[in-house]
């Protein structure tokens, strides 16, 4: 953890505004500082300005495959950022795409929150 306030800074990529709002309080209820952004651009402009321990990043953007973003994600930051994708197309998984972007978790909608919650808290204590 990279922060000042003692939370984990989660930032949150989701086009859908009721998914990333639910995403949103999940986290911080679950006791993570939640960053959303609903676009790539958006998302390019929150990475610049926050210190980012965790991204959780749906793999379908109106500007950028969420494939890519989180590829940016780990090339700029490495493991020093975890990377979990969301999506809720089946069809957007495969394993080899999880080893090129470098993200470190997929999980299909809708979310188990206290999976996500556990899985979240376990990547950022590696």
């Amino acid at each position: 953890m990279r922060n000042g306030d003692g939370k984990p800074h989660v930032l949150i990529v989701e086009d859908h505004l009721s998914t990333g709002l639910a995403l949103e309080r999940l986290l911080e209820f679950g006791g993570f500082r939640a960053i959303l952004a609903r676009s790539g651009a958006d998302a390019f402009r929150r990475i610049a300005e926050e210190n980012l321990d965790a991204a959780i990043i749906d793999v379908r953007l109106p500007d950028i495959n969420g494939w890519a973003l989180a590829n940016v994600v780990r090339t700029q930051f490495g493991r020093d950022v975890a990377v979990v994708i969301i999506s809720g197309d089946d069809s957007t998984y495969s394993s080899d795409k999880l080893t090129e972007s470098g993200a470190d978790l997929f999980f299909r909608k809708p979310l188990n929150q206290g999976i996500i919650l556990e899985r979240l808290e376990g990547l950022l204590q590696r």
